[in-house]
């Protein structure tokens, strides 16, 4: 099903990468296409492919051609959201080229003269989120109050603690 990315990393469109423009909300609709590990990655990954719904540019094996204007992720978007029903589902880590080796230039986007194989947004990159459902447990555990709760809680301590000893006062 389709998700929300959302980033104020730089713009562009995929046929000509990232080109700037940091600071102003984008968002838009993608798909994760396969785990992290049916491509090698780490299990935790959420990873999908900006293929602008061609087979031209798809690298995972599915297009989205049901989603208009496909959007990736950028530069500057690192750490930012991406939902699905509402909830955020994953935090978006990296963009890449997909290659068969380490040594082998990117696959898609295909080769040609005004195609980067820089991993910067073009169409047949891959973008990948980190999953929260994956790091739920840690995220719980590094959960920390906001001081403006603690306050209140202290504050509300404070007040319970003086009525309660000046209720406990009573004339002789």
């Amino acid at each position: 099903s389709p998700i929300l990315l959302a980033g104020y990393g730089q713009t562009g469109t995929g046929t000509t990468g990232a080109s700037g423009g940091f600071g102003t909300l984008r968002q838009g609709q993608n798909r994760y296409d396969v785990v992290g590990s049916g491509i090698g990655w780490s299990a935790n990954m959420l990873v999908g492919d900006f293929d602008n719904g061609t087979t031209t540019n798809n690298a995972l094996g599915t297009t989205d051609s049901d989603i208009t204007d496909e959007v990736d992720i950028s530069f500057g978007d690192s750490g930012g959201p991406s939902f699905y029903g509402g909830q955020i589902i994953g935090v978006h880590d990296l963009i890449a080229c997909f290659s068969a080796t380490s040594s082998s230039p990117c696959l898609v986007p295909p080769d040609g003269p005004s195609v980067s194989t820089s991993d910067s947004s073009y169409f047949g990159q891959l973008f990948a989120d980190t999953s929260v459902s994956a790091d739920a447990s840690w995220i719980e555990s590094a959960e920390v109050p906001e001081p403006a709760s603690c306050s209140l809680v202290l504050l509300g301590l404070a007040v319970a603690g003086f009525l309660g000893r000046r209720g406990s006062r009573r004339p002789s």
